[in-house]
């Protein structure tokens, strides 16, 4: 049997970033500029707040940045808050065959200690590179199967793929790193409980696993050694104990290594929801531009999606209808809808104003779901007795122009428009950034300046 945790550490340790196809490296760079905006923008949720406060309170400071707020954190501090930050709203990048969110662990793992070491920013984007292509090939072995064990797999595997990164950061060999690895196994968690209750927990989870690999890539560098050298594959090792004995395909994790790069598959989302929500608001969006009925022509709203889908963002129907918080209303079909046909756009920075909403809550009222396991469609029937329709089939990629719109309307109401401008100058070209502390100097100076 291949022992895949040393293919992965042999490869991390020996990749260098022209090995790595231009179109993958501008994907990883439009994921990281992409997450520094989600970040700055979940700075100003009272969570995020409190995040902060507590790890400040028991901190005795140091030379990291907390993006969007004045602490100065250690490299582990800092890798747990912007961890937090990049998926406190779900509006991450995702890798969907995977399930699972890589650059809101790996870009927080690389960026601390980043900044703590001085390193360049082509260091940093090809250590994310690699973490990201190994929590994906990971995520891609067992899909579906950590979540049906109750894991969360975004943190699960991102921790082994945290490990790789920051190993990578501190230019490991393939046994430290291998090391850091079994270190990282022994350190992955993650429950889906969050998922199945709606609890508002998210980001911490991914904050924890990026302190952890960090961690791990630390420990194997002063020579602290792992439980074992087959901790992926071997028994009772990661999959094993976390997709089950069987559950899994090794081969999915080495299979076309450096070859076909999976990270350059991740989907950018243009809505502050699951990305399984994105056919549906393409499709309502659509038809209000083309009808240009006005809410008040609106009789009757209703769609189609799949089984599983309804039972997410549909039901518990009394639930659903009037979400109580910004995770249910962004897990919410007749609340998703209803602002998209109501007001034209589906903003993450509106969605706590438009919880109280009479409008929305009125549309809310006029929505009606119908089962469709082949597409997603949605309906307006006007009290005239019209019948609009319009139908998505697949999940279309966001345009760059839309990733970069959207970078710009989080991260500007926190640094102003002209340090947006040139924290996105800087991403373009992270590849001949000297000393990333140029760039991450500039996330921590926002409106929260006294947290």
């Amino acid at each position: 049997m291949e022992n895949v945790s040393e293919s992965l550490a042999e490869f991390a340790a020996s990749t260098s970033l022209d090995a790595v196809p231009d179109r993958v490296l501008k994907t990883a760079k439009l994921s990281i500029l992409d997450a520094i905006g989600t970040a700055l923008l979940s700075s100003g949720l009272e969570k995020s707040k409190r995040t902060v406060r507590a790890v400040k309170s028991a901190s005795s400071g140091g030379r990291t940045t907390a993006w969007g707020f004045s602490f100065r954190a250690s490299a582990l501090e800092s890798a747990l808050l912007n961890g937090m930050l990049i998926e406190g709203l779900d509006y991450s990048d995702i890798h969907v065959g995977a399930g699972l969110h890589p650059t809101s662990v790996i870009l927080p793992a690389v960026a601390s200690y980043g900044e703590f070491s001085h390193a360049s920013g082509g260091q940093v984007l090809i250590s994310h590179v690699l973490g990201c292509e190994t929590m994906i090939r990971l995520g891609l072995s067992a899909p579906g199967r950590f979540h049906a064990r109750g894991f969360q797999p975004t943190s699960l595997t991102g921790v082994v793929g945290a490990a790789v990164a920051a190993s990578k950061m501190m230019g490991l060999p393939t046994r430290a790193i291998q090391e850091a690895m079994s270190l990282g196994s022994t350190l992955a968690f993650g429950s889906s409980l969050s998922v199945r209750v709606g609890a508002y927990f998210g980001g911490v989870d991914s904050g924890m696993a990026a302190e952890s690999g960090l961690l791990a890539a630390l420990l194997a560098r002063e020579g602290i050694a792992g439980i074992a050298r087959d901790s992926i594959e071997g028994r009772f090792g990661f999959m094993d104990a976390h997709a089950g004995p069987g559950n899994y395909d090794l081969g999915r994790v080495t299979r076309g290594l450096g070859k076909t790069w999976e990270m350059g598959h991740i989907f950018l989302k243009r809505y502050p929801t699951s990305y399984a929500c994105t056919p549906m608001l393409d499709a309502a969006l659509r038809l209000r531009r083309r009808s240009k009925l006005s809410v008040g022509e609106i009789e009757e709203i209703r769609f189609g999606d799949t089984a599983p889908n309804i039972g997410l963002f549909s039901e518990p129907e009394e639930v659903k209808r009037r979400p109580a918080n910004i995770y249910d209303a962004k897990t919410s079909h007749y609340f998703l809808l209803a602002l998209a046909l109501g007001y034209g756009e589906v903003k993450a920075a509106e969605l706590e104003a438009k919880l109280t909403d009479q409008q929305v809550r009125e549309l809310s009222n006029r929505v009606r779901y119908s089962l469709d396991d082949k597409t997603h469609w949605v309906e307006v029937r006007t009290k005239d007795g019209r019948v609009r329709r319009e139908t998505q089939d697949t999940l279309v990629a966001t345009p760059e122009r839309d990733v970069r719109r959207k970078f710009s309307e989080n991260a500007s109401p926190v640094l102003g428009a002209e340090t947006s401008d040139e924290i996105e100058e800087m991403v373009d070209a992270l590849e001949e950034l000297p000393d990333i502390t140029q760039l991450t100097r500039l996330l921590g100076t926002g409106r929260r300046s006294q947290t």
